[in-house]
């Protein structure tokens, strides 16, 4: 996740590594992180063909956020 985090840092324009910094954050149970990764995605990419299954990930790491 450090490493994606600092080419957001170089390039915050980069949707690929926001999806990616994402996914890492939810696996490590960052899940605040996670969303707030994913919606940055999604503002740079909301025609992804994947942004349908971002979103629904987002409602997941809320939920588990709200359980931690």
């Amino acid at each position: 996740m450090k490493h994606y985090e600092e080419g957001l840092g170089i390039d915050a324009m980069w949707p690929q590594g926001w999806y990616n910094a994402a996914l890492i954050a939810g696996q490590l149970g960052y899940y605040a992180d996670a969303v707030q990764y994913m919606k940055n995605y999604l503002a740079l990419s909301p025609d992804a063909q994947d942004a349908e299954s971002a979103r629904d990930q987002i409602g997941v790491w809320q939920y588990k956020s709200q359980k931690h």
